[in-house]
């Protein structure tokens, strides 16, 4: 997240254990949004509740520039939705289960390098792909980062 908002000169605001309400204002608020959770199909799970696709829907999310959710099959329903009634100009998300194994950490580094290759000038498909590589090279798995579904494009 620092290495996308340096990029592109934007002030940095990372909040943990974000509450609905709180995701709101980011949503409202912010030119790249990252945020990592346990997800279903429609929701993403939040401290203090739940945050759905249905959510979004009262959420404008024209100033977002990138969505990125790192959460269990956040890419089946949530992040399509960010993308086409949210309005976000791009969003990532995930088909499947990911996983952060203690071995290397998994989905934690492919979230890095992506990041790290946004920063180097990569536009987000190249970086993911990039991060796959990457994170396959170090531990010879995907840790669901072969489940990424992307909509739109971030430069």
């Amino acid at each position: 997240m620092k290495f996308a908002s340096q990029k592109k000169g934007y002030q940095s605001c990372l909040g943990y254990d974000l509450n609905p309400e709180e995701m709101h204002f980011a949503m409202k608020n912010s030119k790249v949004l990252f945020t990592h959770s346990h997800g279903a199909n429609d929701l993403i799970v939040l401290e203090g509740g739940r945050f759905r696709s249905s959510d979004i829907q009262r959420t404008s999310l024209t100033k977002l520039d990138l969505v990125y959710v790192s959460s269990c099959y956040s890419g089946n329903s949530f992040v399509p939705t960010l993308y086409n009634i949210g309005g976000a100009n791009a969003a990532l998300g995930f088909t499947s289960t990911v996983s952060a194994s203690t071995e290397s950490n998994g989905i934690h580094y492919f979230n890095y390098y992506v990041f790290f290759y946004l920063n180097q000038g990569y536009d987000l498909y190249d970086a993911v792909e990039h991060a796959q590589r990457s994170l396959f090279s170090c531990s010879s798995k995907y840790y669901g980062s072969d489940s990424v579904v992307i909509y739109g494009n971030y430069t």
